[in-house]
C-alpha cells in the first residue's frame, strides 16, 4: 500500500494517502484559485472545492480537465461521490483503517445506516469509475478497492434501522443456534433486505476482471449473490494491488474466503449467511 500511497499525489486531497493525519483533521490541502487556466490549475481548484465539500463547484471543475486527467477526473469523482454519500475517507480510515475484515464492515455499515436504493446506486456509481481509470493499474485497483467496501458496508446498511447496530439477527434467524447444513439452518429474516439468490454466479469461476456489480441494476431487490459479488471484487482489488500487512490478513482473508462459497442451492445460500456470522458479521 506505502507503494500506491507515494505514488499518485492525487490522494493527497481526499486521505487516499489515506493515512494522512492532515486531511483527517480537516486542514484545507488546496488553495481556492480565481478562474484557473490549465489541468494542474483546474486539478487544484476542484479540489479545493472539494475540500470544503462544495460537491457541484468540483464537479464543474473536474468536467474541465482534459483528456490526459482522465484518470485523475475518474478516481476523484468516485471519491467524491462517495464522500457525498457517508463513506469519505475519513470515515473509511475510521472504520476499515486498520484492516477491514468483518470488523470494520460492521463499523462501516452502520455509519451508512440506515441505508437507502438510492445510496447503493451512488456507491455503484463510485464503484463503476474504476473501469474509465486505463493508465494507472495502480490507482484503478485502488478506487475499486475503496468502492467495493463502500459498496458492501453500504448492502449491510440496509438491514440495520437508523440509530441501531447490524446485530446478527438481521444476518439470519436463528443466528446464535444456527449451522451450515445442519438443524436450524441460518435461515433469511423476515424483512430482510438481502434475499437468498444467486444473481451473479461469476466469482465462482474466480476472474481477474468482473464488472457485474458496475453494471447490473441495482434499483431493485439484491441477493446473497450481490453480496458475495461486492466482497468478491474487495479481494481481486487487494490482490492487484499487492497488499500485504493488515489488510492482507484483516479485508483480504476475510474477501479470499468469501469468494469461494458456493451459492446454487437454498441450502448453500443459507450457508453463505452462517459464513458471515462465523466470519464476524453482526454483532
Amino acid at each position: 500500500m506505502r507503494k500506491i500511497l507515494s505514488k499518485h499525489k492525487a490522494f493527497f486531497a481526499f486521505g487516499i494517502p489515506a493515512l494522512s493525519a492532515a486531511l483527517l483533521a480537516g486542514c484545507n490541502l488546496y488553495s481556492f484559485i480565481d478562474k484557473p487556466k490549465g489541468d494542474e490549475q483546474i486539478l487544484s481548484a476542484a479540489r479545493a472545492c472539494f475540500d470544503r465539500a462544495d460537491y457541484a463547484c468540483a464537479r464543474e471543475y473536474y468536467a474541465q480537465l482534459s483528456a490526459s486527467y482522465a484518470d485523475i477526473k475518474a478516481s476523484e469523482e468516485a471519491f467524491m461521490i462517495l464522500a457525498e454519500n457517508g463513506a469519505g475517507m475519513a470515515a473509511f480510515m475510521e472504520t476499515f483503517g486498520s484492516g477491514g475484515g468483518a470488523s470494520g464492515l460492521n463499523d462501516l455499515a452502520e455509519r451508512l445506516a440506515p441505508g437507502s436504493v438510492a445510496k447503493r446506486q451512488k456507491m455503484q456509481e463510485a464503484f463503476a469509475k474504476y473501469l474509465s481509470i486505463t493508465g494507472d493499474p495502480n490507482l484503478r485497483a485502488l478506487v475499486r478497492f475503496v468502492s467495493a467496501v463502500a459498496l458492501s458496508a453500504e448492502m449491510l446498511a440496509e438491514e440495520i434501522p437508523a440509530g441501531q447496530q447490524l446485530t446478527k439477527a438481521r444476518i439470519a434467524d436463528n443466528s446464535s443456534t444456527c449451522a451450515c447444513g445442519g438443524a436450524p439452518e441460518c435461515t433469511k429474516p423476515g424483512g430482510a433486505v438481502i434475499q437468498n439468490g444467486n444473481t451473479d454466479p461469476v466469482p465462482e469461476a474466480l476472474p481477474a476482471e468482473d464488472a457485474f456489480l458496475a453494471t447490473a441494476d441495482l434499483s431493485g431487490n439484491i441477493d446473497t449473490g450481490h453480496v458475495r459479488s461486492a466482497i468478491n471484487e474487495i479481494y481481486l482489488a487487494l490482490s492487484q494491488i499487492g497488499a500485504s500487512g493488515g489488510f492482507s490478513s484483516g479485508a483480504g482473508a476475510f474477501a479470499d474466503a468469501a469468494k469461494s462459497q458456493p451459492l446454487s442451492t437454498s441450502t448453500e445460500q443459507n450457508c453463505f449467511r452462517w459464513f458471515l456470522l462465523d466470519q464476524g458479521i453482526g454483532r
